[in-house]
């Protein structure tokens, strides 16, 4: 086969369905697999005008071949949406194809950090939760995957989680600290004075009256921390809204517990 290109060169242009579907069509054989979640997360992306410029290239072999992009591709088609801005990398060895995406993915807490974010791994998995628990995300759904300019948009329009999870962290050995950083922030939405009172006496262990909710949520909590006695996240998440419930009510309580799998079916709680 003859090299289209000699050198490598690159350049940065737009990438439309047109094009999209040339690339495709001269990609190298033994592609990857196409994962169409990937390719269902970029087209949200473009459909929603939320897609990032991020510098990576899409990548052509000295022969003209596409050995990187299809995801991009497919998602351009499917959008019917032009990425205005995109690199395009010309006359790399075949060889390399072999060794693509062989590398760690990054993780939201890895963005955070490059953004200079405090917590960064905290704040991730608190934002996380909190945009399944105020979104179309079932929180029992533990295999979506948010999109990572979706994360950075919530935080920007919603600061003040970063102070909860601060306040949060302070019952983190009762509770995993993103888990704390998400609860504190949707009860601060309801009261932030109560919700700071609810987190000191979680975490201290102090200030109790008879069956207070936060005490038998703790000792439950603390309890489950034998290997008798595990729970889910999600259902220490459940049983702490419904102590948070239960005091803003006003009422007391000898137990805590959440029909997650029983008849009948007890819905993930809100709080109030």
């Amino acid at each position: 086969m003859q090299k289209k290109y000699t050198k490598f060169e690159m350049e940065v242009t737009d990438l439309s369905p047109e094009k999209a579907i040339q690339l495709l069509e001269g990609q190298v054989d033994k592609q990857r697999n196409l994962a169409k979640h990937h390719v269902k997360r970029y087209t949200d992306a473009l459909s929603r005008g939320m897609w990032l410029f991020d510098g990576t290239p899409i990548k052509i072999d000295w022969y003209g071949r596409m050995i990187d992009g299809q995801h991009r591709c497919n998602a351009v088609i499917q959008s019917g949406k032009t990425i205005k801005k995109i690199v395009m990398m010309y006359g790399l060895d075949p060889d390399v194809f072999k060794v693509l995406d062989s590398g760690k993915t990054r993780s939201l807490g890895d963005v955070l950090k490059i953004n200079n974010e405090a917590r960064y791994n905290c704040t991730a998995s608190s934002v996380s939760l909190a945009m399944k628990y105020f979104g179309d995300h079932a929180m029992q759904n533990s295999n979506i995957r948010l999109q990572t300019e979706d994360v950075l948009k919530f935080i920007d329009e919603h600061p003040d989680i970063r102070e909860s999870v601060k306040k949060g962290m302070k019952a983190k050995h009762i509770l995993p600290t993103g888990i704390c950083g998400f609860l504190h922030y949707i009860f601060s939405l309801k009261h932030l004075d109560e919700a700071d009172i609810f987190f000191d006496k979680l975490a201290s262990g102090e200030g109790f009256i008879e069956k207070d909710p936060v005490r038998v949520l703790r000792d439950r909590l603390l309890f489950s921390k034998s290997e008798k006695a595990r729970m889910t996240r999600l259902y220490q998440m459940a049983i702490s809204i419904k102590a948070w419930n239960l005091c803003r009510n006003g009422k007391k309580c000898r137990s805590l517990s959440w029909r997650n799998t029983s008849n009948p079916f007890e819905e993930f709680p809100v709080a109030i």
